[in-house]
C-alpha cells in the first residue's frame, strides 16, 4: 500500500510548490502550442477552400472565354457564309437584268427595223 505523507516541511512544501508551477506552465504552453496548431491548421483549411475556389473560377472564366471566342468565330463564319450567299444572289441578279435588258434592247432594235403595218 502506498505511503501518504500529510504532513509537510517547508521546505517540501515549496518544492512542491514549484514543481505544480513548472507543471501548470508546461500545461499552458502546450494548450497554447495546441490552440496555435489548431488555428494554424483552421487557416490552413481555409487558404486550401480558397486556392481550390481560386483555381475553379480561373478554369471557369478560361472555359467561358473559349466559349465565347468559339461562338464569335461560328458567327463570323455564317455572316461569311451569307455574305457569299447575298453576293452569288446580286450576281445572278444583274445576269439576269443584262440578259433581260439585252433581250428587250434585241427586241426594240428588232421592232425598229421591221416597220410595223396593219
Amino acid at each position: 500500500m502506498p505511503w501518504v505523507n500529510l504532513s509537510l516541511i517547508t521546505f517540501q512544501l515549496s518544492n512542491l510548490k514549484s514543481s505544480c508551477l513548472v507543471y501548470v506552465s508546461r500545461m499552458r504552453e502546450i494548450a497554447a502550442d495546441r490552440r496555435l496548431t489548431l488555428a494554424s491548421r483552421k487557416a490552413a483549411e481555409v487558404e486550401a477552400r480558397r486556392d481550390v475556389l481560386r483555381a475553379a473560377t480561373k478554369r471557369h472564366k478560361e472555359a467561358v472565354a473559349k466559349i465565347r471566342e468559339n461562338r464569335k468565330s461560328r458567327i463570323e463564319l455564317e455572316e461569311r457564309k451569307k455574305q457569299m450567299v447575298f453576293e452569288d444572289l446580286r450576281e445572278q441578279m444583274l445576269a439576269e437584268q443584262k440578259r433581260r435588258y439585252g433581250f428587250v434592247s434585241f427586241k426594240r432594235e428588232r421592232e425598229r427595223e421591221i416597220p410595223f403595218k396593219f
